[in-house]
């Protein structure tokens, strides 16, 4: 009988000891580790965003370009056709 007593208190020791590690590591994770997370995340985030940002500019920018090429491309078209046109009269 004081065998299974010195077992029964052993093992609620064993649980005592378990359950406070345990509130141990989740009052550390909702007050250090979470919070941390969360920062890391949102400075992700940002920089995510701010190279969004970013890329969106460089195509706009590349889309104004393009279209800036094609109307000197047509301009010049049309400045070799009026000039073949003007040769062919002559």
């Amino acid at each position: 009988m004081e065998s299974c007593d010195a077992k029964s208190t052993e093992s609620r020791n064993e649980y005592l000891m378990a359950l406070a590690a345990a509130n141990a590591h989740q009052v550390r994770y909702f007050s250090t580790d979470l919070p941390g997370l969360m920062e890391v995340t949102l400075l992700c985030l940002a920089g995510f965003n701010r190279a969004e940002n970013d890329f969106s500019l460089k195509k706009k920018t590349l889309f104004t370009l393009d279209t800036l090429f094609l109307l000197l491309l047509h301009l010049y078209a049309r400045t070799v056709r009026d000039a073949i046109y003007v040769l062919i009269e002559k």
